[in-house]
């Protein structure tokens, strides 16, 4: 029981100042009015108001004022925010469900802290929580059986999910990029686990491979996983099927490396479907080229020259001149072979020249944005380095059946999605370039490489700001008998910025009620 001296605003006039006794019945808090202050002067209120907060001080001591729990709970407020504003929860699912919930908070946790899943659901669980993300979704205690039952959930509804996201952030026309990678992984009973070449250096283990199909910006959009020997150019017609049949895109460009997109490739899969293509040729094309007269003897420092070739029927090529690749190789090559110099600076003029290959005309895309184009393939090697070695953390694989390592790997795209957007509201607080067409402007042309904007006062990594944040803190206190009520530390001038930038005020998301 506590007494307080309200105001309570009127229409007709001054408002009326009441001395109140509160106490809880239940889930209500009842009122009851002892004394109306509002005729008396304001120095006499301010008197009896001092006296009434000196008394709750000295009740609260005496009843004992404690916490009876603290939850770390700014970056779990974080996560779940940019979910919430970004409308993910419709993305999994147009009604809620425990299921939903569920995939939300393990999303939330693949970014927050990966683990396990029985320590996930054990960091959910309202009795042996690290972090408040089960707390704001109310879902109580949580078994491992049930986040299970979550992945299986969540592989049914992988179409439709990836549909929703192609629909944000794909269109006609687009230019949709696209690589492969593998991890290995430690069950022994998963057919698709074979041994194939291992991206981690893990030639002792099986592994699987997934395509990963992101928008020109890095976004991850759609994942597949495919056998652990799966070839990279053999995975490209699955991915021309997705994209026109499920994303019901006619007009779109492919982006992928020289060994994704070869010209079997182009012939078999891509000129059948209507679809266009950006990739670079070979060495043992670009050797091709330069016996011919079509590439000048003196290439051309940082620039982009466009030409055409016989061998290459209805494509335009671009080849670029990259100085510093030239002298890091003859430098490598100079250390082996000192003998035989002119072969060596031969071989390094050679293995400076890079050539784009595209099937648009001239008036869809220029010479450099054309190469801006193939360059942005960086992005989805960005985004599996966040889905292998960042938070997301997809290896190694734990798994008992095919259908949960392709679920866990859907898992985990759909982290790396939220990370991206997170990434994108709070790149002036990170290392993150966060004003890449300035970069880009900087630069004569596409083959220089981006300088960082000379006004950055970046703080933080991602990781390290998420930890920065997690020491807002979600505290349970009680006042003596029953009465307790929730407190979030206030937060620091660098998390109130990073609050401010995702649109988030941790201090309003309280544990949900009635689910």
């Amino acid at each position: 029981m506590t007494y307080r001296i309200d105001s309570i605003p009127s229409r007709r006039g001054k408002p009326a100042i009441l001395l109140r006794r509160h106490w809880r019945e239940g889930k209500r808090v009842r009122k009851e009015t002892i004394a109306n202050l509002t005729r008396h002067p304001g120095w006499l209120t301010e008197g009896i108001r001092s006296l009434v907060d000196a008394g709750t001080g000295r009740a609260g001591r005496a009843g004992n004022v404690e916490i009876r729990r603290s939850l770390p709970h700014g970056h779990a407020a974080a996560i779940l925010g940019t979910l919430k504003s970004l409308g993910f929860e419709r993305i999994l699912a147009r009604q809620d469900s425990r299921n939903r919930r569920i995939a939300l908070a393990a999303v939330a946790a693949r970014i927050a802290d990966p683990l396990s899943k029985l320590a996930t659901s054990r960091l959910l669980s309202e009795g042996t929580a690290s972090s408040s993300l089960g707390t704001l979704l109310g879902l109580g205690e949580v078994s491992g059986n049930e986040v299970l039952a979550m992945l299986d959930w969540l592989l049914g509804r992988q179409p439709w999910i990836e549909r929703s996201l192609a629909n944000r952030r794909l269109a006609e026309g687009a230019l949709i990029l696209y690589d492969l990678s593998s991890s290995y992984v430690e069950g022994r009973n998963i057919g698709m686990a074979a041994r194939g070449h291992s991206r981690d250096g893990r030639s002792d283990k099986k592994q699987i491979t997934y395509g990963l199909l992101c928008d020109r910006e890095g976004c991850p959009v759609a994942i597949e996983v495919f056998e652990g020997n799966a070839s990279d150019p053999s995975t490209v017609g699955r991915q021309v099927d997705k994209i026109r049949r499920r994303f019901g895109l006619g007009r779109v460009a492919l982006a992928g490396d020289g060994g994704m997109i070869t010209s079997a490739r182009i012939r078999e899969e891509l000129r059948p479907a209507g679809l266009d293509w950006i990739s670079a040729l070979k060495s043992a094309d670009i050797r091709k080229l330069a016996k011919d007269p079509l590439t000048p003897d003196v290439p051309v420092p940082d620039a982009v020259a466009e030409i055409a070739s016989p061998d290459f029927p209805g494509e335009r090529l671009m080849v670029c001149f990259n100085p510093r690749l030239r002298d890091e190789r003859r430098r490598k090559r100079g250390e082996l072979l000192q003998a035989a110099e002119n072969r060596i600076d031969r071989e390094a003029e050679l293995d400076a020249l890079w050539v784009v290959r595209i099937s648009l005309d001239a008036d869809s895309i220029g010479a450099n944005q054309a190469v801006e184009a193939y360059k942005s393939l960086a992005w989805v090697e960005q985004a599996f380095r966040q889905i292998k070695t960042g938070r997301p953390g997809i290896r190694p694989v734990f798994a008992c059946s095919e259908a949960r390592v392709r679920a866990h790997v859907f898992l985990c795209m759909l982290a790396c999605y939220a990370e991206w957007h997170m990434r994108k509201r709070l790149a002036p607080v990170l290392f993150d370039e966060d004003d890449l067409e300035a970069a880009r402007a900087q630069r004569a042309s596409a083959v220089e490489p981006a300088k960082p904007s000379p006004d950055r006062t970046a703080v933080h990594s991602f990781h390290t700001l998420l930890a920065d944040l997690s020491t807002v803190v979600l505290n349970d206190v009680s006042t003596g008998e029953s009465e307790s009520f929730k407190l979030v530390t206030a937060p620091t001038p660098t998390q109130r910025k990073a609050f401010d930038l995702l649109g988030v005020n941790p201090a309003k998301m309280f544990p949900a009620a009635g689910r």
